[in-house]
């Protein structure tokens, strides 16, 4: 089921990518927002009044497996962040946490990181499983001669919570939350930490820094492009210290029963939507419907009696995500066709201007 078969390969300064998929499941588990209701020391009163507001039952808050939706996840998020001690900066905050953040935290899917045959094997996991992780950001894993790197992406939060500075402090929470969970697991992985040679944030460095810089190993680097962790070449071959392939195996088993669940109660046409949305590129319909254990005749067949078909959801998520990349200005239109999963940027803008009627930098300038 490793995804990266599927990636088409791809070479400009970033490396040829190796896997990648978006963490941001519609259908996830509220077990992450439990750990930051602890992180940030709430009363289970004051946490129990978050849930509510969102429409979430008292009862979740000691259900680590009770589902919730992204936009729950992050009007939750919004909500904790404003009970963090205001006398340190949030990055300050997250990577101090990270001293304490180990892999078993992660329940099943903690299980199969440790145990796995290597760390690609590892990521492969996460990404194969959008529904079971807490995560929230587009992972891109590429690797070159000089680096392997995992890229994180977070498109900017929808503007229906809190005012304009609690949507861009909400970003830069989850967006942080992201890498520096990421980097504490990887760290409590493998056997020689020495292999992770920087973190680079999209941030500016803050005032009260200090109180962390020296208690890391890798560089930090501040101000980047991209949010992303930097180790060396030939680092997603190496094997984790607690592999062992029988405990990968159970611990995979755990953590397809745990999606199996979240996708009772969603409808074909929502869990081939989460498929196409969980890799980049999307997978061909022939992988969905083996994934989803039918034929592609199957597929075909009941997607058409809710009314859908493979092309039309195919074309819906891949212009929203164009859309998405696109509105980050940072990236060139040919760094954007590198993440939508085209070799050649001409063919990504003839792809664009079938689903736009505009080509992407006319879109971008009418934005």
């Amino acid at each position: 089921m490793a995804q990266h078969d599927n990636i088409n390969e791809s070479s400009l300064n970033q490396g040829t990518i190796v896997t990648g998929g978006d963490l941001g499941s519609a259908q996830r588990t509220i077990g992450g927002l439990l750990w930051q209701f602890e992180t940030a020391e709430l009363e289970k009163e004051d946490a129990v009044k978050i849930l509510n507001s969102v429409g979430i039952p008292d009862h979740a808050y000691g259900d680590p497996g009770f589902p919730v939706s992204l936009q729950q996840d992050y009007e939750i998020l919004n909500e904790v962040r404003k009970y963090l001690r205001s006398e340190v900066s949030l990055e300050v905050r997250l990577f101090q946490a990270m001293h304490f953040t180990r892999a078993h935290m992660f329940g099943a899917l903690g299980m199969a990181w440790q145990s796995a045959p290597t760390i690609l094997d590892a990521l492969n996991v996460t990404i194969n499983y959008p529904q079971t992780n807490w995560g929230r950001s587009r992972m891109i894993v590429a690797s070159s001669d000089t680096e392997d790197s995992v890229t994180y992406q977070l498109d900017m939060l929808p503007t229906t919570f809190g005012s304009p500075k609690d949507v861009e402090e909400t970003y830069k929470y989850a967006l942080l939350l992201d890498i520096t969970s990421a980097v504490a697991t990887l760290l409590d992985i493998v056997s020689d930490r020495s292999l992770l040679k920087k973190v680079r944030l999209p941030f500016k460095r803050p005032d009260d820094w200090s109180l962390v810089a020296r208690t890391f190993r890798f560089a930090i680097e501040f101000e980047a492009p991209e949010a992303s962790i930097i180790c060396e070449p030939g680092f997603f071959h190496h094997v984790p210290k607690r592999s062992y392939p029988l405990s990968f195996k159970l611990a995979l088993k755990l953590v397809e029963k745990e999606a199996a669940l979240l996708e009772e109660d969603a409808t074909l046409t929502d869990q081939v939507t989460r498929w196409l949305w969980a890799s980049t590129p999307p997978l061909k319909k022939v992988e969905i419907a083996k994934l989803l254990g039918l034929s592609e005749r199957s597929l075909t067949r009941q997607l058409a009696k809710e009314g859908a078909n493979y092309n039309q959801l195919f074309t819906e998520v891949q212009s929203e995500r164009a859309e998405n990349l696109l509105a980050n200005h940072k990236l060139t239109v040919s760094e954007v066709a590198y993440r939508m999963g085209y070799t050649d940027p001409a063919a990504f803008t003839r792809a664009f201007t079938g689903w736009k009627g505009v080509t992407p930098s006319k879109w971008r300038s009418l934005d």
